[in-house]
Parts: C-alpha cells; structure tokens; sequence
C-alpha cells in the first residue's frame, strides 16, 4: 500500500504505532493494518504518525496501539492527559493490557480500549 501524505491544511485520522516510535520494531501492529485498509478502502484520509513533535489540531481522531506492555508512550499522549485533547485518542493493542491478571478487569480494559 502506498502511503499517502495529506495536505497539511486538511484534518485527517492519525495512526500511531508506538512500540515504532520508541526505538522502532520489525513487528508489524496488525490493528492499525486493519484500521488503515479500512481507511484507504472508504477514501478516508489518514497517515501514519511517525514523529513525536505533532500538531494535534492537525487530527480529528488518532487510534494508538501499541504490541508490547515495555513500550514507551508517545510523549504527544501522555501530555494530552487530562485536556481537551485526551477524547481524540482511541488507544488499544496488547501492550496496555496483557499484564493484568483479574481476567474480570482484563476483559473490562479490553472491550472499553482503556
């Protein structure tokens, strides 16, 4: 798939593979392949957060997930905590919940994508 870049006076959806952001992986975050075919397929625009200095103004959603619990945030979200900006995020992927143990509590974070 050819990655589209949109021009920077459009909002669009931002994705963001954070175990990428935090030293890369040759993993491939199979969510945020899904949620991108979706996107292309409906002619969504959307693109691929690759840097940590962003303009969050720029998105009207951004789905971050992340494979690995040891994996750092993305500073543009942790800052984002507690403003405004926090409801654009939809964040989810094993690396937030795997290591939760109440199987009650685990299914919770799953479903709600806290």
């Amino acid at each position: 798939m050819k990655a589209l870049r949109v021009p920077l006076m459009y909002k669009c959806i931002g994705l963001v593979d954070a175990d990428l952001l935090d030293n890369g992986t040759r993993h491939p975050n199979l969510a945020l392949l899904k949620i991108a075919g979706f996107l292309y397929d409906n002619h969504i625009p959307f693109e691929l957060i690759l840097d940590s200095n962003i303009d969050l103004e720029r998105y009207d959603h951004i789905y971050l997930s992340r494979v690995f619990t040891f994996t750092k945030l993305p500073k543009f979200y942790t800052e984002s905590i507690g403003t405004i900006n926090e409801n654009k995020f939809h964040i989810g992927g094993t690396g937030f919940y795997a290591t939760i143990e109440s199987i009650k509590e685990f299914t919770s974070r799953r479903n709600d994508g806290q």
